[in-house]
């Protein structure tokens, strides 16, 4: 079975399990990332709900039968120290927040804004001033104004990844793992 897994604010895939399995290792993905079936129409869960996945991974749940011959999910021991230290370092990883190609684009044209203005308002302000005095008052207002939008999407952009940064973390703290039975 293939999967879809929710990777930086989108859904990719399909992957296999093999794939699944190299992301992980990877560290590109924990047991936290949103996943689906490929042929669901049901809700994106976290990958530690998938009995298939961490079976695969050798991570956590295993089926055992019960006394009324039904199947259970039997935990094996917790979460590896090993395994925790790699869901902290992503986690920590995910820390640093990336700024956006928008506002980095929006900040370079205000700049450039900023500097061509006066220019252009000098060459045309020497043969009429008037016309002159309003390109450098426009350009240097646009300029400040295209500065502001891209300190304003950027201030979005990076909550945005924070937002999905406690989104993981709830998850996370979510999951209902048992204690391990002795």
């Amino acid at each position: 079975m293939k999967y879809f897994l929710w990777l930086k604010e989108e859904q990719k895939g399909p992957f296999s399990l093999e794939e699944i399995g190299a992301l992980f290792d990877a560290e590109s993905i924990t047991i936290s990332t949103l996943c689906i079936p490929e042929n669901s129409t049901g809700e994106w869960s976290s990958i530690s709900n998938y009995r298939e996945i961490i079976a695969y991974l050798g991570r956590q749940t295993i089926a055992e039968p019960t006394p009324a011959g039904a199947i259970s999910p039997a935990v094996l021991p917790a979460q590896s120290k090993i395994e925790s230290h790699q869901v902290q370092k992503v986690l920590f990883k995910e820390s640093s927040v990336d700024e956006s190609e928008v506002a980095g684009l929006l900040s370079f044209i205000g700049v450039l804004e900023l500097i061509a203005s006066p220019i252009a308002g000098f060459v045309v302000g020497s043969e009429n001033a008037a016309l002159g005095l309003m390109i450098f008052i426009s350009g240097v207002t646009g300029g400040l104004i295209l500065l502001g939008f891209a300190k304003a999407i950027n201030f979005l952009y990076e909550s945005a990844q924070r937002m999905r940064r406690i989104e993981v973390l709830l998850l996370k703290a979510s999951d209902k793992i048992e204690p391990p039975k002795t």
